[in-house]
């Protein structure tokens, strides 16, 4: 959905298995494949869709904070046409 019908959507995906993390001295991967919107111009107003990593619970903070990682950030549109 979006912004001309009032009406957004959004979801999160929350793992929380004990050994979601790297080894000891290591590196955790994240890897996500994401399809961003096929629009233009005016019908573009509105989509902004992004993706991050979080450590911890997620919060309603939408700015990227230490351990959560900014992976995607796509502004379609900034102005009105």
């Amino acid at each position: 959905m979006g912004a001309a019908n009032g009406e957004w959507t959004s979801g999160r995906i929350e793992t929380r298995r004990a050994n979601s993390k790297a080894p000891a001295g290591g590196v955790l991967r994240i890897e996500s494949r994401l399809q961003m919107p096929n629009v233009t111009g005016a019908a573009a107003l509105g989509y902004w869709p992004f993706t991050n990593g979080v450590a911890g619970r997620a919060t309603p903070t939408a700015q990227t904070t230490p351990g959560r990682p900014m992976l995607v950030d796509h502004v379609a549109v900034w102005t009105r046409p």
